[in-house]
């Protein structure tokens, strides 16, 4: 027996592009990633320096949402995250525009930028799919 699966249209994806743009630069805030100091303790999975660091297994906390209180917070190593965004604009969503972008950001003092992402540059023919702008993106803001 087999049981049917039902895919959504791809009208009903587009509206993840714009979570995939705040995912891409919650994943970038992340940062590289460096071993615990060989005499680490209990506390071998907090943040120094804004540097996520592997807890003792081996694993880096992902970004998070967290709620105490009512209220809400982003947790980015472990830590509050106050996003200082530089928005794009749609014009800009293309490999050749972002030294232009990374000035202006730096110029805000931006730790965050919010990247409009089409759905048509991740799945330029249906059923194939292109990451490389997402690719781009993440390895330039993370060098910054």
């Amino acid at each position: 027996m087999s049981i049917p699966i039902r895919l959504r249209p791809r009208s009903a994806l587009r509206p993840a592009a714009p979570a995939l743009a705040v995912l891409v630069a919650a994943c970038a805030a992340a940062g590289p990633t460096r071993p615990p100091p060989a005499d680490a303790g209990p506390s071998a999975g907090s943040s120094s320096a804004g540097v996520a660091t592997p807890s003792p297994t081996g694993a880096v906390e992902a970004p998070r949402i967290v709620e105490r209180d009512g209220r809400y917070a982003l947790l980015v190593d472990g830590e509050p995250y106050l996003m200082l965004v530089a928005q794009a604009n749609n014009s800009s969503n293309y490999p050749a525009a972002l030294p232009a972008l990374w000035a202006a950001a730096e110029d805000l003092h931006a730790n965050t930028i919010q990247m409009p992402i089409a759905w048509a540059q991740v799945e330029p023919v249906e059923g194939e799919f292109d990451f490389s702008f997402v690719d781009t993106l993440l390895e330039q803001a993370r060098a910054r």
